[in-house]
């Protein structure tokens, strides 16, 4: 079992591997040199039909060729472990400075506990600015890492999230049985 375990994580690295040296947006190979079965994109089924067919293609030129590989907000490089203090400020090696959560130089004079330094992982994605993923126009698009998009869909979300409460609470009223609404509402 347990050398069960460690191909497991070797097959894991490997294909992380994988996938960190697939440049431009690439879908990464399997091991039999074939495109993955896998969805590279995290699109819900019942959206996938208002993307376009070539998502992919778009997603990268966006990503890496108009945004060279960084957030189009904070300025964070794709696929790189950042330093951040939670609050937006992020430390950029390449140019070794702190900076904001819109990428501007920020000066650290006073000072910041060494405990609050949490790593993070940054992977970007391309975001549509109207929330329309039928509008894959260029001027739409945005290439956000991942506290970014979550910052840019936060509204969205809370709709989402009132919408489903609301659709599931319809289909109860409509389909539940009155005695147990009764029993439900005699309990409160």
């Amino acid at each position: 079992m347990v050398k069960r375990r460690s191909s497991q994580a070797h097959r894991f690295k490997t294909e992380r591997r994988r996938y960190e040296a697939a440049t431009d947006g690439e879908i990464p190979l399997s091991k039999t040199g074939c495109v993955t079965h896998r969805n590279a994109m995290p699109i819900r089924a019942e959206n996938r039909w208002l993307y376009p067919i070539d998502w992919q293609q778009l997603s990268g030129t966006i990503r890496f060729e108009r945004a060279g590989r960084r957030c189009e907000q904070c300025r964070r490089p794709h696929l790189r472990r950042v330093a951040h203090l939670g609050d937006g400020r992020w430390w950029d090696a390449d140019t070794s400075c702190w900076r904001s959560d819109q990428g501007k130089r920020v000066s650290m004079k006073g000072g910041f506990a060494l405990a609050k330094i949490r790593m993070t992982y940054v992977v970007l994605a391309c975001a549509h600015l109207d929330h329309d993923p039928s509008n894959s126009a260029p001027a739409n698009l945005k290439a956000l890492c991942q506290r970014c998009h979550m910052i840019h869909d936060a509204a969205e979300h809370r709709w989402q999230r009132w919408w489903n409460a609301f659709r599931l609470r319809a289909l109860r009223d409509l389909y539940e049985d009155p005695r147990i609404t009764r029993e439900r509402h005699a309990a409160l």
